[in-house]
């Protein structure tokens, strides 16, 4: 029938939820489930030994097509039996239960039931909603130790439908579980007094005789308990075992066997602590002892304290500097735990190139625990602070030379300088590269190191300056020199082509305010293959150059004269360009730092006899025309001589005329007492003779052909010499027939 069963369960159609409870005689209230049905809520039940009880499972129908229920319940042997079960003689219906198997199956050897029912599928609808007493199961209880057991209901779907709920054990993978309790016997209540025989304890309105008493109790009885002070200079104190607290009297509930202890003192210790610590045995606060009893004394310290001793009544106590130790307990105490702050030294030094100034370097402190430590790490000239180093777990910014240090510890700690380190750039311009060290950005460099430059040039350039900052290059017009890093340097290998090259670059002038430095000399050179014709100029009215231009040949060089008229210029820093052009433009940068003069001397400016300044007096002199005759095309150079002879700085504008009419002019600033040379270059491609005139200085230059079809033939020209060709031709053929007829 099992088998029937087990097959018919697999084979039933989808069924609404169905909810299962244990109850004890009479059902409870059922809880629902939010989807298929009811949670079963499982019930206390309490019996004595050799007891019948029966359990009521009580079930609900919430579907009109409910058509069968099955229970499985699992109980433990040892505590229970199973005498019967009763199924309901009907339905709330009216329908009669069909029951399989037919009848239930209990195993009290092992401690499980089950049995099932349902109803034939052609009776009427079933009530929904309606609870019933699905079964009876009849118990008896053995007679074994006091305790507890469990009734297992176990409830699952085993058609993988939210329709079915069945109570059982694990026939078809049923898992879910809900327990019922039965209580069997009657609990034990045990009580004693410590020390033995210090007190007595009230049970209930009796007194026992002696201790430790035992007597049975019922279940979820409330036993009242009075602890008596029934000896002299001996006290209650606190409850211990199953009941905790000192207040008396008080109550024990009897939910199973309960060992309650009354205990009594004969003195009390008092226990305080200090800041700092605090004691964890016996703790904090006031305990009772017995006569004589040792009590273990333990005294903690908190971070950053130690333990220093004992104090009060501390003539019992076997170490006073102990923080592990105990008191003889031979009368009533009152000890205090004393705690002091931890205190630690700090030991500072640094590496050459610095020092600490704040604290400063040596030993210093005793420091309370915790204590803020500033410090300050100056470095030395040209030297940086790196980091600290050492015990560094509690600075607060090791890279910083302005930081501070907590004190937890006695601490170690260094400083530590180094070098300053820079880095070096180096770019060159076109006609050449750095090969020592490279180009790019190099370093970092220790201050003070010296790195080797060497620059070398392309074919047919040549290396002409170092530019940048180079205020700390051994030589600046030097392709093979060196530089000694004191910043960060940033630097330019400059290349021109070989045909002009100028020494030195830069040129610089120093002088006093109302004087004109020494003049300087600026070497032109031709380090080309050919002739280099070369001009001069510049862009600052004080500047002055002689000669302005000039003709070199190869390896040719001259020297030219560069003057300042400083003595009008206040006091003050200038500069300027001189730019020579051949076969490239070569820039010279110009310096001129004016210092000022002492006031009073006699005719400097500011002075007390200073005499009045002579105003510009300009006149343009020496015209040159180079050179005079050229082919068609050709570049002349025409320049004049523009001199001032006052002190004051004018501006003169040189105006060109070739063949009577404007051809260009230029306007120059020149300064008291200098020659500026003022240039203008022409080019015609027509032949004929030019007049040139400036300022009323004249000249000539000539175009002239370079062969019969040179630049200055026109079309006219051409013409006249083809018919001249013709008639030559003609004339010829003239000839020669008659010389022919002759013959």
């Amino acid at each position: 029938m099992i088998k029937v069963w087990r097959l018919l369960s697999i084979l039933i159609i989808p069924l609404m939820c169905l909810g299962l409870m244990l109850v004890p005689a009479v059902p409870t209230a059922l809880a629902a489930s939010p989807d298929w049905g009811y949670e079963i809520t499982p019930n206390i039940t309490a019996v004595g030994f050799n007891t019948d009880f029966n359990v009521t499972v009580s079930a609900v129908c919430y579907a009109e097509n409910a058509d069968s229920w099955n229970i499985m319940v699992d109980f433990d042997p040892t505590y229970l039996q199973v005498i019967n079960i009763t199924r309901p003689a009907t339905l709330p219906n009216g329908d009669t239960p069909d029951p399989y198997p037919s009848s239930p199956v209990l195993n009290n050897t092992t401690g499980w039931v089950f049995d099932g029912y349902g109803v034939q599928p052609a009776f009427p609808p079933h009530s929904v909603n309606v609870t019933f007493n699905a079964w009876t199961i009849h118990f008896r209880s053995n007679n074994v130790t006091t305790g507890g057991t469990y009734l297992n209901f176990i409830t699952i779907d085993p058609f993988s439908s939210t329709m079915v709920i069945l109570v059982g054990e694990d026939w078809l993978n049923w898992t879910e579980v809900v327990n019922g309790t039965v209580k069997i016997g009657s609990p034990t209540l045990t009580v004693n007094v410590s020390p033995a025989g210090k007190g007595d304890v009230n049970i209930s309105g009796v007194t026992p005789s002696s201790y430790p008493n035992t007597t049975n109790r019922s279940w979820d009885a409330v036993v009242n308990l009075t602890a008596v002070n029934s000896v002299p200079n001996w006290t209650f104190d606190h409850w211990s075992g199953d009941l905790s607290g000192s207040a008396n009297p008080t109550n024990i509930t009897m939910d199973g066997n309960k060992n309650v202890t009354a205990n009594f003192v004969r003195y009390y210790l008092n226990v305080t602590n200090s800041t700092g610590g605090t004691v964890t045995a016996p703790g904090v606060g006031t305990f009772g002892y017995g006569e004589a009893e040792n009590v273990t004394l333990v005294a903690t310290n908190y971070t950053g304290y130690h333990f220093a001793n004992w104090t009060g009544g501390v003539s019992t106590i076997g170490d006073v500097n102990a923080s592990s130790t105990f008191i003889n307990m031979t009368g009533n105490y009152s000890i205090c735990a004393t705690f002091a702050i931890n205190r630690y030294n700090l030991t500072i030094n640094s590496t050459i190139g610095g020092n600490v100034t704040i604290p400063g370097e040596g030993t210093f402190g005793p420091y309370d625990h915790g204590t803020v430590v500033n410090l300050t790490a100056t470095p030395d000239t040209n030297y940086t602070f790196v980091a600290w180093s050492g015990n560094v777990s509690t600075i607060a910014y090791v890279n910083s030379s302005n930081t501070n240090i907590t004190m937890y510890g006695n601490y170690s700690i260094m400083a530590n300088f180094a070098l300053k380190q820079y880095n070096l750039t180096i770019n060159s311009t076109i006609g050449g590269n750095v090969t020592i060290p490279g180009e790019g950005t190099f370093g970092p460099y220790d201050h003070g190191t010296v790195v080797n430059l060497t620059a070398t040039p392309d074919a047919d350039y040549a290396f002409l300056w170092w530019s940048g900052n180079v205020s700390t290059i051994g030589d600046v017009n030097s392709s093979n020199t060196s530089i000694t890093m004191y910043g960060n340097y940033s630097i330019i290998a400059n290349f021109g082509p070989h045909y002009l090259s100028a020494s030195p670059i830069p040129l610089t002038f120093t002088a006093t305010e109302g004087e004109n430095p020494p003049a300087q000399t600026l070497e032109v050179c031709n380090t080309g293959n050919g002739t280099l014709n070369w001009t001069l100029t510049d862009n600052a009215g004080w500047l002055s150059e002689s000669p302005v231009s000039g003709s070199l040949n190869v390896t040719e060089c001259e020297n030219v004269t560069v003057s300042v008229a400083a003595s009008s210029l206040a006091a003050g820093d200038y500069s300027a360009t001189i730019t020579i052009t051949g076969s490239l433009e070569l820039e010279v940068p110009v310096s001129l730092s004016i210092a000022a003069a002492a006031a009073g001397i006699p005719g400097a400016p500011g002075g007390t006899l200073a005499p009045p300044v002579e105003p510009a007096q300009l006149s343009a002199s020496g015209l040159s025309i180079s050179p005079q005759q050229v082919n068609p095309g050709q570049e002349v150079t025409i320049s004049i001589n523009v001199k001032n002879s006052g002190e004051e700085t004018g501006s003169y504008n040189a105006v060109l005329y070739i063949n009577g009419a404007v051809e260009t002019s230029q306007s120059v600033s020149v300064a008291g007492g200098m020659t500026k040379n003022v240039i203008f270059k022409v080019t015609k491609s027509d032949a004929g003779v030019y007049d040139v005139s400036i300022a009323g200085q004249s000249g000539q230059f000539e175009v002239v052909h370079t062969g019969w079809f040179g630049g200055g033939l026109g079309t006219g020209g051409i013409v006249a010499i083809v018919v001249i060709v013709i008639v030559l031709i003609l004339a010829l053929v003239f000839v020669l027939r008659g010389t022919r007829r002759a013959v």
